[in-house]
């Protein structure tokens, strides 16, 4: 068999020898005499194709890929519609507002309202008080409200202290570690805020012993403030954390702010401010 297909390869080969044979051989495969005749006639359909403006006119389709046609895209609004029906808003991902928390501020405002017909009451007594009395009775009456204030909120620390105090004493190994953390790092804050330390000083002494950055600092108090109003570590929908406070209420934000408003006085700048307002009777 493999003779017979060599044979009949044979037989179709030409024999070259001459460059005349190539000429030849370019001429049998190539030639098309129909093409030859006909290519004035494409040119002239060419010509007479570029001088017609209509031909070039872009069609109604655009270039570009818009997501297919004005009913594909109407079909695809209505699938999202019926689809976003069942479905929950995105405030549903937020922090969500606690029970107690909305109760707390329904007593709270009850509690304002008493507390705002108390003092209009406690005024005019203290005002009838002034008159018969000296007026050093009445820094005093000022003074014990003040210290009132302060020794309620630090009841309230002593208090989340005892509560974060027991509650890890008592803990054998349930608690997430996370979750241990968080409350070892606020129970360490709200010891030292009870000593009499700000917040920002509190907070980032407890970070730089735990080896962490200004940004968990701002968490530290926040985990803290939460536990004092709320006995706990609220989670948002996706469980994580509930980090910082508002800027409103960051200390860090105010003071800068205050820093950039009120100016840096030196000793003698001060010294020269005071002995202006200050009359030479009085010096």
């Amino acid at each position: 068999q493999l003779k017979a297909a060599r044979a009949k390869k044979r037989k179709h080969t030409f024999d070259i020898t001459n460059i005349s044979d190539y000429e030849n051989l370019d001429d049998h495969i190539w030639s098309d005499k129909d093409i030859d005749e006909r290519a004035s006639n494409y040119f002239a359909v060419l010509l007479t194709a570029g001088k017609n403006i209509n031909i070039w006119k872009p069609s109604g389709r655009p270039s570009i890929y818009f997501g297919g046609s004005k009913r594909t895209q109407r079909c695809k609004k209505a699938e999202l519609k019926k689809a976003a029906q069942n479905n929950r808003s995105i405030t549903a991902y937020l922090a969500p507002a606690l029970a107690s928390n909305i109760a707390s501020a329904s007593t709270l405002i009850g509690m304002e309202s008493i507390d705002v017909e108390s003092t209009e009451v406690e005024s005019i007594e203290v005002e009838s008080v002034e008159t018969e009395s000296m007026e050093g009775e009445s820094i005093e009456v000022e003074s014990l409200e003040v210290e009132s204030l302060e020794v309620d909120e630090k009841t309230k620390m002593r208090l989340a202290i005892e509560e974060l105090d027991g509650m890890l004493k008592n803990d054998k190994n349930q608690m997430d570690k996370g979750i241990r953390v968080r409350l070892q790092a606020s129970l360490q804050y709200l010891w030292v805020r009870y000593q009499g330390q700000n917040r920002i000083n509190s907070s980032t002494t407890i970070a730089s012993s735990l080896e962490w950055g200004d940004y968990k600092a701002r968490c530290i108090g926040a985990w803290a403030q939460n536990w004092i109003n709320w006995q706990k570590l609220p989670r948002d929908n996706r469980g994580k954390f509930t980090k910082v406070l508002g800027l409103l209420d960051d200390e860090r934000i105010s003071i800068k702010e205050l820093e950039s408003v009120i100016l840096e006085y030196n000793d003698k700048d001060l010294t020269k401010l005071v002995e202006k307002n200050i009359s030479p009777e009085k010096k």
